[in-house]
Order: C-alpha cells, then structure tokens, then sequence
C-alpha cells in the first residue's frame, strides 16, 4: 500500500513538472516598425496558408510594416 502511494505521488509530480516546464510563456514583447510619419491604420494577418511562420527572437515578435 505505502509503494503504490508513492508511485502514485511520483507520477502526479512529474505531470506537474512536466506541465510547468513545457507551458508557454508571456514574457514576449511585440514591436511594431512603422515608416515615419505613418498615419492610418494597419491590418495584421497571420497563420495564412503557405505563409512563413511569425519568428520570435529573443522573446521579442517584430512587426515591419512597409512604406506602401
């Protein structure tokens, strides 16, 4: 009775580490480089088939929106 309550302890705690180590984090900081002067509005469309994928380097997430 006492092995099974610690394999039952044990597998309950690597769920939890588990979980906890794989969650994604919000620390990512988004930049947007607007054109100087820019006035208006932009739209920002992601996860668009045959798209590449957004990057996130260095926990940061960079928006370059062009002139035209």
């Amino acid at each position: 009775m006492r092995k099974s309550l610690w394999i039952v302890i044990s597998l309950v705690l690597m769920v939890v580490i588990t979980w906890w180590m794989s969650k994604p984090s919000n620390e990512t900081t988004v930049v947007y480089h607007l054109p100087e002067g820019f006035k208006g509005c932009i739209n920002i469309y992601f996860n668009q088939p045959n798209e590449k994928e957004l990057e996130i380097i260095d926990d940061t997430l960079l928006f370059k929106v062009p002139e035209h």
